[in-house]
């Protein structure tokens, strides 16, 4: 009978330090989660960010544009606010971004692609901003760098990726039709 009992109370105590564990995450999980929210991340028209860099400098941003990419370029940009001259906006790729996308979006984004021709696509990423040149060489004509975190829509617009200034009209509708925010 004694043994019954003691069995019993551990299977008790069992019980309660579930519950306690199930309450104790339960009044943990909000400060987990909430940390990691979109709510840190701001929405901007890129535009804008061309804009005002300053505003978004350091800041991990959602951006919608269209992104190029080829053998020495990696750019979002929107065909509205483009200048070949200012205000370029160079495209990496975080460490953590190749786990967060699909093939799919892999191959679309060329992502250890060994083909020079790129590609033009309209994007929604996010990522953090920086309002100062990147060091890369190939980046030496862009003033501004944007690592991207996470892949949010990829689309393809068009197979090559032509320089903005030398896009036709169609094209360029294309291009701008994606930049929002």
């Amino acid at each position: 009978m004694i043994a019954n009992t003691g069995i019993r109370i551990h299977k008790k105590d069992c019980v309660t330090r579930k519950m306690l564990f199930f309450v104790l995450v339960l009044c943990l999980a909000p400060n987990v989660f909430s940390q990691s929210s979109n709510s840190e991340i701001v929405d901007v028209h890129i535009c804008d960010l061309i804009h005002q860099p300053e505003l978004y400098d350091g800041k991990t941003i959602r951006v919608s544009a269209a992104y190029r990419y080829g053998f020495e370029w990696s750019e979002i940009f929107c065909s509205r606010c483009w200048s070949r001259d200012k205000n370029r906006i160079w495209v990496s790729f975080g460490d953590t971004f190749e786990n967060s996308v699909s093939r799919r979006n892999k191959q679309l984004l060329g992502i250890k692609s060994t083909s020079n021709e790129g590609r033009t696509l309209a994007v929604t990423f996010h990522g953090r901003f920086s309002a100062t040149s990147p060091k890369d060489s190939h980046a030496s004509e862009y003033s501004f760098g944007f690592v991207v975190e996470k892949a949010e829509k990829v689309r393809k617009l068009f197979e090559g990726s032509p320089v903005p200034s030398a896009f036709d009209e169609k094209e360029k509708k294309l291009t701008a039709a994606d930049c929002k925010n």
